[in-house]
């Protein structure tokens, strides 16, 4: 039985990385254990395994741009082409089961790349002593934002970067409704200039 779950286990994460391409390692744990068949450690005994047997590697890409919080670039996880040969071996004899998950599962993870693709923060050091973040943001047919800030701390930096990534929709639907929605402060500030559109001036 152990060594059937052993198996297992690399399947899902052969898988996962054949349907979904440039992921780091926490999110390919993330994505692992979230098939509720493996928790951490397994996932780590199926990745370091199949990392010695050459099917899998962990490597920083030549165009990377994205940086973690101590300010180096990230590593991505890939499959190789013996990986690949591999996974049509084994994908043969795993439980029925875990195969129509995995089927299932393959949508929601191209979706969750094209978003992922879809938005991009990265952020690095300026002349001026503080840390310069870009933010970027496309829906498949242009640019939707585009944004640079100058930010104190590298750890401020970093964090936005990170919030940006997790929920770039909201980011962004925040950003036009402060951009666009009326200001009602004049309305309701009994200091403003007592005018009012639809009285005009008030009356001495």
């Amino acid at each position: 039985m152990a060594r059937i779950a052993d198996v297992t286990n690399k399947v899902i994460v052969l898988y996962i990385l054949s349907c979904v391409e440039g992921l780091t390692l926490p999110q390919l744990n993330d994505r692992a254990v979230g098939t509720a068949y493996m928790d951490y450690f397994q996932f780590m005994q199926a990745f370091e395994s199949l990392r010695d047997d050459g099917c899998v590697v962990l490597s920083v890409r030549k165009d990377e741009s994205e940086q973690d919080s101590h300010g180096r670039a990230v590593e991505r996880c890939s499959l190789t082409p013996r990986g690949a040969e591999a996974l049509r071996t084994l994908a043969q004899g795993i439980p029925r089961h875990v195969a129509d998950y995995l089927a299932g599962e393959t949508a929601r993870w191209s979706r969750a790349e094209r978003d992922g693709r879809a938005a991009e923060a990265s952020w690095q050091p300026d002349a001026a002593g503080g840390y310069r973040v870009d933010l970027r943001m496309g829906d498949g047919i242009g640019t939707l934002l585009e944004l640079s800030l100058r930010l104190p701390s590298k750890s401020e930096a970093a964090a936005l970067c990170e919030r940006f990534r997790s929920d770039p929709g909201a980011f962004h639907l925040g950003l036009m409704r402060f951009c666009t929605l009326p200001d009602r402060r004049a309305a309701t500030d009994p200091e403003s200039d007592n005018m009012s559109p639809a009285t005009g001036p008030a009356a001495d």
